[in-house]
């Protein structure tokens, strides 16, 4: 039904990937050139953490994520996770070409572009990071949201549909 709307959906996973140990627990949501997303929920010890603490623990959990750092370790440079990789290569003819780093203090919250790294960010329970390659738009809500906004969509229409022909 969702293609009779026009509707197309990529997702790479249906629920959230859960990480790490401790009371507190940030969120990480990684969207990918090709239309891949990810949304990890990591549980951390001590609050604050950082983002840079979010991803360290990605990458310590043995799941597979990875990073290529820069400069001084706290620039990420590359995320690969699960077959799906971006990687820094700005040029003029692709200048989006990179990873944005984009935060909200709270489930809430909007999403904002971060004025700082991810090494400079205090992250506390509950609060989101989004890593976005190649486009300079807000993340994507996390991949079970997207399904469920779609399926309700398709609904309505179909409701309307029979509706009409009533």
């Amino acid at each position: 039904m969702a293609g009779v709307l026009g509707l197309t959906v990529t997702v790479a996973c249906a629920a959230p990937i859960y990480v790490g140990s401790g009371g507190w627990k940030g969120n990480v949501l990684l969207n990918f050139g090709d239309g891949a997303a990810y949304h990890f929920v990591v549980a951390f010890e001590t609050e604050p953490t950082t983002g840079l603490g979010l991803i360290n623990t990605l990458e310590s959990a043995g799941i597979g994520f990875s990073t290529v750092r820069l400069f001084d370790g706290s620039y990420i440079g590359t995320i690969s996770y699960d077959g799906h990789s971006g990687a820094d290569s700005w040029s003029e003819d692709t200048p989006e070409a990179y990873w944005h780093y984009w935060v909200k203090d709270g489930p809430d919250a909007a999403w904002t572009y971060s004025n700082v790294s991810a090494a400079d960010r205090d992250v506390y329970d509950k609060y989101w990071d989004g890593w976005v390659y190649g486009r300079s738009t807000a993340p994507v809500p996390e991949p079970m949201t997207v399904g469920l906004i779609a399926i309700g969509v398709a609904g309505l229409a179909a409701w309307r549909r029979r509706r009409r022909k009533a």
